[in-house]
């Protein structure tokens, strides 16, 4: 049985990060970097992005911390990443129940 709210499940924090919910997110001043489909990126810090939305995976967060800690390719940082639901109603049937957030290091380019 879902819960009767949608609930946040960290799978990632950096220790010195105070996490950011989707409410104090929707909240924060934000520049859009990129809309499309089920991804969004915003600019919540002239060095910090937020990308989140039902399209966006877990894996790339894990992924980006797997490079950082075991290359020297240089990849942002990740700084949490979690994911938000689940959301019984969804404008798409494809859509995901659930809204994955990662925070990172903005990188211009």
């Amino acid at each position: 049985m879902a819960p009767s709210s949608p609930e946040i499940s960290v799978h990632i924090k950096a220790p010195d990060f105070e996490l950011i919910t989707p409410k104090a997110a929707s909240r924060m001043p934000q520049e859009r970097l990129f809309l499309r489909g089920g991804v969004k990126i915003v600019k919540i810090s002239p060095t910090m992005v937020m990308k989140y939305g039902d399209s966006v995976h877990m894996s790339e967060a894990k992924t980006l911390e797997f490079v950082r800690h075991h290359t020297s390719i240089p990849v942002p940082r990740v700084y949490a990443a979690y994911t938000h639901g689940p959301f019984e109603e969804r404008d798409e049937e494809w859509a995901s129940k659930y809204d994955t957030y990662i925070f990172l290091d903005f990188v211009e380019g």
